[in-house]
């Protein structure tokens, strides 16, 4: 069970990673206009994916935990 810990504390980090990164640039295109800070969304969409994979495999090892 040790090894769930560590894909739900994953999860929670890429999750928190999304969500931080998705300020920061929203701040950044604020800050500096489409132009220039439009770049910074890219952080928040591979977090997001991260995210996203991670979530895939913890639901798919629960799964497979559950069946006999």
């Amino acid at each position: 069970m040790k090894k769930m810990t560590y894909h739900k504390f994953m999860t929670g980090f890429w999750l928190a990673a999304t969500i931080i990164s998705a300020i920061v640039a929203m701040w950044m295109i604020a800050a500096e206009g489409w132009q220039q800070g439009s770049m910074y969304l890219i952080f928040p969409v591979l977090a997001g994916m991260a995210y996203g994979a991670r979530k895939f495999v913890v639901k798919s090892v629960e799964g497979m935990d559950q069946k006999p």
